[in-house]
């Protein structure tokens, strides 16, 4: 995968999705550490398109 649009999408405590945020990365690492960051308080998964990539939760 490669530079492009991805979305977080933050998981409450109980597993259903609160929100979403759709940014633009320049590389797959890039998006990975963003989703990292933003993991710190509660769960983020890291999707591009259809595809969620990853899942982060706190202390990951």
């Amino acid at each position: 995968m490669t530079a492009g649009n991805f979305t977080m999408v933050f998981i409450d405590a109980q597993g259903t999705a609160q929100r979403r945020k759709a940014f633009k990365a320049q590389s797959l690492s890039d998006a990975f550490l963003q989703t990292r960051n933003a993991a710190m308080e509660q769960a983020v998964e890291l999707w591009k398109g259809r595809s969620r990539i990853c899942t982060l939760s706190p202390g990951s």
